[in-house]
Formats: C-alpha cells, structure tokens, sequence
C-alpha cells in the first residue's frame, strides 16, 4: 500500500469515527430528561348508574413521564356537560367531603405538582335524572395562562329504575 492510498484510508477512518461521536451526540441529546415532567389522568373510564344511585370513583393523577421538574401552580378543571342534575363531593386526603359540583375547579388557588406525583382522590357522583353526563377533568399551569398539561374525558350514562 502506498502513502497515498495510506494517507486516504486514515482520512476516511477519521471521518467514520466522527460522524459516530456526533451521531452519538445526537442520541444521547434526544434521549435526556425533560425540563417538565408530563402527567396523565388515570380512572375507571366510562360508567353507568341508576337515577340517585351513588357511584365512587376513584381518579388519580400521575406522573406519565418523569422530567427535571414539576409545575409551581397548578390546578384541576373539571366541566360536565349537564351539573343541574348532578352531586359531585370529592373526598380530601384527609377524609374532609368537598361539594364539587358548581366549584369547577379543584386545588384551591393552585397547588405545587412535584416532578413525580401519584395521587388518587375519590369523587362521589349522583344523578336525579337520566341521562349521559360527559365529564372533562383538566390540569392547567395557573402560571402560564392555565395552559393545559393533561386532560381526560370519561362519559356516566345514568338510567331509570324501571319498577
């Protein structure tokens, strides 16, 4: 082999062996920790109940994916498509009952979300009337316009007792 063909080779080793430190680079720049951590509503799903039936659900928030942090001020939105006829109570940590149903929102002024969080919180829910309740539960960043993080929508369809 002469120098020429030496001196090529070594410049194309060269060149292998930096396109793979960056493609490396790149790797590990995509697969590091996010700043936010994101998080994601976990519950029973759809349900169904008689009119004036009390049923619980027991609904958590989770962290989804872990990131570097959480959120300062957060809160949770919640809307229903008819609460006429409906009784919401939300049960705190600490057993106290909360009537939900016109509050609309849940977490006071707001509450610090750390990056890794799984709580559950059990809602009581009653109709006295028939009828399909669509339930829309939100986390918002109170600090950045109520910017939603997570959302979650899950459907009650209330019936007659039939006599």
């Amino acid at each position: 082999m002469n120098s020429k063909t030496k001196s090529l080779k070594t410049i194309i080793t060269a060149v292998i062996f930096a396109l793979m430190i960056i493609a490396t680079g790149v790797l590990l720049a995509s697969c590091k920790t996010p700043d936010k951590s994101t998080y994601k509503f976990v519950g029973q799903g759809d349900q169904t109940a008689n009119v004036g039936e009390e049923i619980v659900l027991n609904n958590s928030l989770q962290t989804d994916k872990v990131g570097k942090n959480g959120y300062n001020k957060v809160l949770i939105v919640f809307e229903v498509n008819d609460k006429e006829n409906l009784t919401i109570i939300a049960v705190g940590d600490n057993g106290q009952e909360y009537d939900i149903t016109d509050l609309g929102t849940w977490g006071g002024e707001g509450f610090a979300l750390p990056a890794e969080y799984n709580v559950s919180t059990e809602v009581r829910v009653t109709a006295s009337q028939a009828g399909v309740y669509t339930f829309v539960t939100r986390l918002v960043d109170v600090e950045n316009n109520n910017a939603v993080i997570a959302e979650a929508t899950s459907v009650l369809t209330v019936t007659e007792v039939e006599a």
